[in-house]
C-alpha cells in the first residue's frame, strides 16, 4: 500500500514491455457505496442502522477479494494468455 492509502496492481509482461496499473482504496469505494446507497434513498447518517460500518466492510472484502483473486485474460496477439495481477 502506498502513502495516500491506495494499492496499487501490476498486470506485467516483460517480453512485450507493456503493464497495466489499477489503484484500489477501500476508503475511497465505501465513499462511493455511501453515495450510490444515498442516491438510492438509503438513509446512511442514521447512526442506528449502521450503514456506514456495513459500506466498509464490503469495500474491504471486495479489494481483498480483488487483491486475492483478480486474473486478467488478454485473448489476442503475441501475450494472449491469462495473467494474475500482483
Amino acid at each position: 500500500m502506498h502513502g495516500n492509502g491506495y494499492t496499487t496492481f501490476k498486470l506485467l509482461n516483460d517480453r512485450d514491455g507493456w503493464s497495466i496499473v489499477m489503484a484500489l482504496n477501500d476508503g475511497a469505494l465505501k465513499t462511493l457505496i455511501l453515495g450510490n446507497l444515498t442516491a438510492a434513498g438509503w438513509d446512511v447518517e442514521n447512526e442506528h442502522a449502521k450503514t456506514a460500518e456495513l459500506a466498509e466492510a464490503i469495500a474491504k472484502a471486495v479489494v481483498t477479494h480483488i487483491q486475492t483473486d483478480a486474473q486478467v485474460a488478454v485473448t489476442g496477439g503475441s501475450s494472449s494468455g491469462s495473467y494474475k495481477v500482483i
